[in-house]
């Protein structure tokens, strides 16, 4: 079965969506965020599935090496912990509103007439980057650029420099590719190392932990615990479990997804 509800990301990063399953085709969501030089912007972009179907288009994904942090509706627990980038709690919640700091603007469309051209524009949420914590920002490291445009030494705080969209970005009207896309040989691969977490130790008081800029990003299992954590930066990173871990199916899979998204490779 797909993951639908969650946070879709390219296999390049270049893009990020946001996808909510509300039960049929016609009520499902897909929200897309862009980069402009002053905004983050999430965007309505769910005309996209329309001609495949939401399951069928998130299928597609999939294939073509999309990874997913799945989130739950909002009637059910959190079994994931959302990533560190910027989006309004209520376009989670499926609302439409201000949110956050994010100013929510409503899509419209105006039919033709005899005095004025017809045009229609996607609901959107904005917010200047400037208001934006660096804490959400560290799961975008190297995110809507394109692989190997990341300069050395990038560091989130200048998550400003390179990969600029226009202030208004072109609708989007790419089709889904009939073969998976390759990813750029000059794309980095991490080496992640494993630990283990002893029983009475936070986590931030692990020394795995201590030669990471980045605050380790937790996993939980299937009924809700913290069991595992990862940091990583340029040059390495570690996955640490806690003692008790036993192997554990959205655990596993959170973690796949991740590491894929952020080309780390686990080692022995």
């Amino acid at each position: 079965m797909v993951a639908k509800t969650g946070f879709w990301f390219a296999p390049d990063c270049s893009r990020v969506l946001w996808a909510r399953d509300n039960g049929s085709d016609r009520r499902c969501e897909l929200w897309e965020l862009f980069k402009t030089p002053t905004e983050f912007v999430w965007r309505d972009v769910s005309e996209q599935f329309r001609a495949y179907g939401f399951a069928g288009y998130l299928g597609a994904l999939r294939v073509q090496g999309w990874t997913v942090s799945q989130q739950p509706n909002a009637h059910t627990r959190d079994l994931v912990e959302t990533p560190h980038i910027p989006y309004p709690s209520m376009m989670l919640a499926g609302g439409a509103a201000d949110s956050d700091g994010w100013r929510y603007m409503a899509g419209m469309v105006s039919n033709p007439s005899a005095d004025m051209v017809g045009m229609s524009r996607a609901a959107e949420y904005r917010i200047a980057r400037a208001a934006v914590s660096v804490s959400d920002l560290s799961d975008l490291h190297g995110c809507l650029t394109l692989p190997g445009s990341v300069p050395d030494g990038f560091d989130v705080d200048d998550f400003s420099d390179g990969g600029e969209f226009d202030d208004e970005p072109e609708p989007v009207t790419r089709e889904i590719a009939e073969v998976p896309p390759v990813v750029d040989d000059t794309t980095r691969v991490v080496r992640v190392s494993t630990a283990v977490i002893p029983a009475g130790i936070a986590c931030k008081d692990l020394d795995v932990f201590k030669a990471y800029g980045r605050r380790p990003r937790a996993f939980r299992d299937s009924r809700g615990r913290r069991v595992a954590y990862v940091a990583f930066d340029a040059t390495g990173g570690v996955i640490a479990y806690r003692d008790y871990y036993q192997p554990d199916n959205v655990a596993d899979t959170a973690i796949a997804d991740y590491m894929a998204a952020h080309n780390l490779i686990k080692v022995a």
